[in-house]
């Protein structure tokens, strides 16, 4: 018969079945064994870059050999063909010309940017090339004529040309 007690314990039992199959559908060996496959297959897709960068690092390991080769042989013609040090007489006139190359803007950037020492130090009646010749005197005195040289291809990369 139907009475308020027996629907109220149909309605529960529908109730605990439905939370039964729930849990048995997430706890199912099936979903297990779809995760584990899923998983397995990521595992062997990083597996796969890793080798493709390791291949790459390879490649690039060798390029970077042949590159460290390849200039430790320009270093030694160099060496060959320009006696030591001969070089480093002639950049502060390299320098020199790039510097009168500048506009006084350039130069004045430069000097502010890079070798706020010197710049700091000059003063509104001093020559542009007294000003040039100062800002190498210090370069090469402290052993920034790298810097300069850096410094003047940023400013103005057409001063050397």
């Amino acid at each position: 018969m139907l009475t308020a007690e027996n629907i109220a314990l149909f309605i529960v039992a529908v109730v605990v079945a439905l939370a039964v199959a729930i849990i048995y559908d997430r706890l199912h060996v099936g979903s297990m064994d779809y995760r584990e496959s899923r998983i397995e297959d990521e595992v062997k897709q990083l597996r796969q870059r890793v080798e493709a960068l390791q291949a790459t690092i390879d490649l690039m390991s060798g390029r970077i050999f042949d590159l460290q080769k390849e200039n430790e042989r320009l270093k030694n013609e160099l060496a060959r063909l320009v006696p030591f040090g001969a070089w480093r007489a002639t950049e502060p006139m390299v320098l020199r010309k790039a510097l009168e190359r500048l506009t006084e803007d350039e130069f004045n950037s430069l000097a502010y940017d890079s070798f706020r020492a010197i710049y700091d130090g000059f003063i509104t009646d001093q020559s542009l090339n007294r000003r040039r010749q100062a800002l190498i005197e210090y370069a090469e005195k402290q052993g920034k004529m790298d810097l300069l040289r850096a410094a003047i291809l940023t400013i103005n990369p057409a001063a050397f040309g």
